[in-house]
């Protein structure tokens, strides 16, 4: 008789737990997920954290969390957590490329009862954010003129002609050039200081990104050209800005997170230098809008005293022929492709980029 007992005893306590890990093995299971830094520049390492809590009395003596954080980075991790315990885990990912990441895609749970009976799945939410700013790139030497016979250094051929007053000293930054670097203020204070500058004309660059790509197909070469231009465009942004200069920027791609037209205010704060940074991390490879939208709205902001840069994966007879329709306005094109071209309008100093491999 005691054995039939203890033989329904079994039955209740298998069917009970049963309809328990059923209804409740998912509820008060709370995720965390996060990356350690806000913003990393593409090629270095970031640290993304995981954590699981069972906030409840029933343990779980099997979870399976599946996660995809990238296009080709996935999670899956297996678990057994007690009551009211919080598990963690951390991983380097090595050499993030540019972009703006948003864990959207929930985590994908697969758990079971204490007898693995019965096999329950749910998807929770749990969202972080990472922002990969482009490469910041030498640019000295590496912009030559095509109007003349000779290269020429764009950045330069902005500064040289104003006067530069050294307005104070502040902390160095990665972003810094080492050719600003105050190494009195540094010995004295043990710590690396770079002076900072007051440019001493009213002059202000709008910098604008073009992206020109045919509507139906976009190469390696294409990939690879809005990359570097990209890469170009918040280098010359982080250097002029270092140099006291007050830049702005906006853009005809479409940016990840943005629903209107991007359009940043021209400035020379350090925090400048994140805003235009942020906003190249999340250019897309997809057109938003015409080029000539662009400059109409930078026309229309009224500013007389903007210079406007231009830099472009490529350049096209049509987009400076579109240009020409802006003769009242002065242009800089900076292009990363090597097109041909057979006519440059006279409001147009049209540059290309060497590469940092030429």
């Amino acid at each position: 008789m005691i054995e039939i007992w203890f033989v329904i005893a079994i039955f209740v306590f298998v069917y009970l737990q049963k309809h328990l890990y059923s209804k409740y093995i998912f509820k008060n299971v709370h995720i965390d997920r996060k990356f350690k830094e806000y913003a990393v520049f593409a090629g270095e390492c970031v640290t993304y954290e995981f954590s699981i809590k069972n906030n409840k009395i029933l343990p779980i003596t099997y979870i399976k969390s599946e996660e995809k954080l990238f296009e080709n980075i996935e999670f899956e991790n297996i678990f057994s957590i007690m009551p009211f315990e919080n598990v963690k885990r951390k991983y380097t990912i090595q050499s993030v490329k540019r972009g703006y990441y948003e864990l959207s895609q929930g985590v994908k749970l697969t758990s079971s009862d204490l007898f693995g009976s019965e096999e329950y799945t749910s998807t929770i939410n749990s969202h972080g954010k990472l922002t990969v700013y482009p490469k910041i790139i030498d640019i000295k030497n590496k912009i030559a003129s095509l109007n003349t016979l000779q290269g020429d250094s764009v950045v330069k051929r902005w500064i040289i002609d104003d006067p530069m007053m050294i307005s104070g000293i502040r902390d160095y930054t990665n972003t810094d050039s080492l050719k600003r670097i105050n190494w009195k203020a540094t010995a004295k204070t043990q710590e690396l200081k770079v002076n900072t500058y007051e440019y001493t004309c009213d002059k202000k660059i709008m910098l604008i990104y073009n992206l020109d790509i045919h509507e139906y197909l976009i190469t390696d070469e294409d990939i690879k050209n809005i990359e570097s231009g990209i890469e170009l465009a918040a280098s010359i942004c982080v250097d002029l800005i270092n140099e006291g200069i007050p830049v702005g920027f906006t853009t005809n791609a479409l940016c990840k997170g943005n629903e209107e037209y991007t359009f940043v205010e021209p400035s020379a704060s350090q925090n400048q230098i994140s805003q235009i940074l942020t906003q190249c991390a999340k250019i897309s490879e997809y057109k938003k809008y015409p080029l000539n939208d662009i400059l109409e709205r930078v026309k229309q902001s009224g500013n007389v005293m903007y210079e406007i840069l231009i830099v472009t994966n490529k350049v096209s007879e049509g987009m400076l022929n579109n240009i020409l329709q802006f003769d009242n306005l002065q242009f800089s094109i900076i292009s990363v492709g090597k097109e041909e071209i057979e006519y440059i309008p006279n409001n147009v100093k049209l540059f290309w980029y060497r590469g940092e491999d030429e």
